[in-house]
């Protein structure tokens, strides 16, 4: 069990045995006690076009804020997104045509190397 902003907080539900949560678990804003504050555990999201470029941003822990008051004197709503343990990583996909020139290129080296060596 954990505290956020002074709430306990059990994931044990949420956590299977091995330590690991389902990707994009949302603990719900009324489960941590702050309106607007919501975590997401393992959050997974890709982008790209999945047909030039394929990205996967990864976090372990995501806090999203959203108009969230911590009850501190003159700090107002806090606003934003809290990221802990992210990588992110983006692929360039080549295109179909430049494996069929480098497959064609191969091939010319290679009947060039046979026809040589007769």
């Amino acid at each position: 069990t954990i505290a956020v902003a002074g709430a306990p907080l059990d994931l044990s539900l949420l956590i299977d045995g091995s330590g690991d949560a389902a990707p994009n678990t949302v603990l719900l804003p009324g489960v941590t006690g702050l309106a607007g504050l919501t975590i997401t555990l393992n959050e997974q999201i890709a982008w790209g076009d999945s047909i030039t470029t394929f990205g996967m941003r990864v976090s372990g822990i995501h806090l999203a804020f959203e108009d969230v008051d911590l009850g501190i004197i003159e700090m107002g709503l806090i606003n934003g997104d809290v990221y802990i343990a992210a990588v992110a990583a983006l692929v360039a996909i080549p295109e179909p045509s430049a494996g069929v020139i480098l497959a064609l290129t191969g091939l010319f080296f290679g009947f060039a190397r046979r026809k040589r060596s007769k």
